[in-house]
């Protein structure tokens, strides 16, 4: 009976960890937030690690185990904080993945690309910074649902990329990882991105891809910041709000878009 009670833990173990990135689950939203909701998504993916967890940061003051700090910096913030009898809990959204999807972005393309998914889209276009976090997690999680992912990466320099070649945009950082990824990657100046706006250029792209090979793109805005992707964050509230409450903490939150 031991053998079999351990193989019965070991398998439910197994189930809960192994998820399908494109099975889309059934979405309820907070019961809170159901009253000042429109469109409620019927559908999310499960990309991220969650619930990330909320870590206490330690002052100068006293460590851990409550003794003398061995490196104090009267300029801290941490100083100002000893100082007011604060805690500074931080949510660590970094955790939401590996560094391929860690990040809180990875919280919106949840149940953005599970829209792209019902809407039998093939591929994904979105806009960001040359060294945009938002588009790695979002050429990473397309590929694992199957999704082929289309970057516009505003830089200085694609005036010149456009000239030579499009090895000028380099191999660091997280341009790497969005050639791994098999990024087909556009570029636009800062000029460009002002002038013409971010959602136009996606949807220009968007129909260059339809024209050009007859596919079925999913447009995804900067930061994946729209009312689908906002139920993400509308979650990670809910969820914040359950840590916190067995701890009674008073909680502010901030990200980018």
């Amino acid at each position: 009976s031991t053998i079999r009670s351990r193989h019965h833990t070991t398998t439910n173990l197994l189930r809960m960890t192994f998820q399908q990135p494109d099975t889309p689950y059934p979405y309820t939203p907070p019961e809170w937030a159901s009253p000042f909701t429109n469109n409620v998504p019927k559908e999310r993916l499960k990309l991220a690690n969650l619930p990330t967890p909320v870590q206490l940061v330690i002052g100068p003051k006293k460590n851990r185990r409550g003794g003398s700090s061995s490196s104090k910096n009267p300029n801290s913030i941490l100083s100002r904080l000893d100082e007011l009898n604060m805690k500074l809990y931080i949510k660590r959204d970094d955790a939401t993945g590996g560094v391929e999807l860690g990040g809180n972005k990875l919280r919106k393309l949840e149940f953005l690309l599970a829209d792209a998914l019902a809407k039998g889209c093939d591929s994904v276009v979105t806009i960001g910074g040359e060294q945009s976090n938002h588009c790695r997690a979002t050429a990473a999680a397309a590929r694992m649902v199957g999704l082929s992912p289309n970057l516009i990466l505003r830089t200085r320099r694609a005036d010149k990329i456009h000239e030579t070649t499009e090895e000028e945009l380099g191999f660091e950082g997280n341009i790497l990882f969005d050639r791994m990824m098999g990024s087909s990657i556009y570029t636009c100046t800062p000029g460009e991105y002002g002038r013409v706006c971010s959602n136009k250029l996606v949807q220009h792209v968007c129909g260059y891809i339809e024209t050009k090979d007859g596919g079925k793109p999913y447009a995804i805005p900067v930061g994946g910041s729209n009312g689908v992707g906002s139920w993400g964050y509308i979650n990670a509230v809910d969820e914040l709000m359950n840590q916190m409450e067995s701890t009674k903490q008073d909680s502010t939150t901030s990200s980018s878009d």
